[in-house]
């Protein structure tokens, strides 16, 4: 059995099979395409149900009850939290339902488990992040890959490492996709820019300024995508978690 670890707890070796549920790449609920309806031009998943079924066995029903209780502190959050199968991937996910039961005849110091955990997004994503930072003095376009098997939206950290101040709107663009979004706001020497496209925040040295963002929070097409700024002097830095279909 491959590593299962949700959170804080590793269920790996009480684990003793995993299902998932049989995935559809046509939601329930679709939207249909009328003037002003925003529908992603890339792949979408329903939701993801993985349930495991597991066996916990102790000396003592004191060591059983302690261990259930462990399990129980980490399950009872609604909180999305990691859970990682195999070695280096991830869904976000929480636990939609644990049901414990002591096994008969153990003196309560055995019991099974039940425990189905959702993931409203359903990519797997690496547990490593990508990092990589772009200073635009040199090259105005560049090349950013996403190693993933499916787009991810990235956090943009646009920062001015200039002499001097630069001018309003900051712009940048994915010329792959044509995706482009512009913030209304002068960038003095060391002004730094958080553009977190997956959580729709955006941030002048910590403060937000979401009123001043105009176009699209963009995504990474797996792959190569041309980036662009469309003003030399900003260190460009792209974070991301590649994602992918399958664990």
């Amino acid at each position: 059995m491959p590593s299962f670890v949700f959170d804080t707890y590793d269920f790996t070796t009480i684990v003793e099979d995993v299902e998932f549920d049989r995935e559809s790449r046509i939601p329930a609920e679709t939207a249909p395409r009328r003037h002003g309806t925003i529908v992603t031009e890339e792949v979408v998943l329903d939701a993801k149900e993985i349930v495991i079924h597991g066996f916990y066995s102790a000396a003592t029903e004191a060591l059983a009850r302690a261990e259930l209780d462990n399990i129980d502190k980490v399950l009872a959050s609604t909180s999305t939290k990691k859970l990682s199968f195999y070695s280096g991937r991830q869904l976000n996910a929480y636990c939609k339902m644990f049901a414990p039961r002591f096994i008969e005849g153990t003196s309560m110091t055995a019991f099974r488990f039940d425990a189905e955990f959702y993931a409203a997004d359903p990519f797997w994503y690496s547990t490593t992040q990508t990092s990589v930072t772009t200073t635009t003095f040199v090259n105005v376009i560049f090349t950013q890959n996403n190693s993933g098997s499916v787009y991810v939206f990235p956090t943009i950290t646009i920062t001015n490492q200039g002499g001097s101040s630069l001018p309003s709107p900051v712009t940048f663009e994915n010329v792959t996709t044509g995706k482009q979004f512009s913030v209304a706001t002068a960038m003095a020497v060391s002004d730094s820019l958080v553009v977190d496209c997956a959580n729709f925040t955006v941030k002048k040295n910590g403060v937000s300024v979401l009123g001043n963002f105009t176009g699209t929070f963009m995504w990474l097409n797996s792959g190569d995508n041309s980036m662009r700024m469309l003003f030399p002097g900003f260190d460009v830095k792209i974070e991301f978690y590649p994602r992918f279909f399958q664990p």
